[in-house]
């Protein structure tokens, strides 16, 4: 899915032109969890203190789960550590941008 959206944001970034994107890829998740023990990697948390903005893929299994119960989800982990308790996902309508580029 990341792949998707990682190719939809290049096209949009071409077409819009002015707007230049880089982009940096980190395993994290429940799958990472699984392998390495770390569901976050520090690298990858201070990537994202670092950068305008953070794009994450689905991040939990509901069979992979911490050893005390709790469900792996590093973006959590992440809104907690950067102060974002609230999980605000502003909303505007872009049809005429979307319409305008001819995605």
């Amino acid at each position: 899915m990341t792949d998707i959206c990682l190719t939809l944001l290049n096209e949009v970034s071409k077409k819009v032109g002015q707007i230049e994107l880089h982009f940096s890829i980190f395993a994290a998740g429940a799958t990472h969890y699984k392998e390495t023990g770390i569901s976050l990697p520090e690298e990858a948390m201070q990537h994202a203190f670092n950068s305008d903005a953070t794009l994450l893929a689905c991040m939990g299994l509901p069979s992979i789960r911490y050893p005390d119960g709790r469900e792996i989800a590093p973006q959590l982990e992440l809104r907690e550590k950067m102060d974002l308790f609230a999980g605000v996902r502003p909303v505007k309508t872009m049809l005429r941008f979307a319409t305008s580029i001819n995605l």
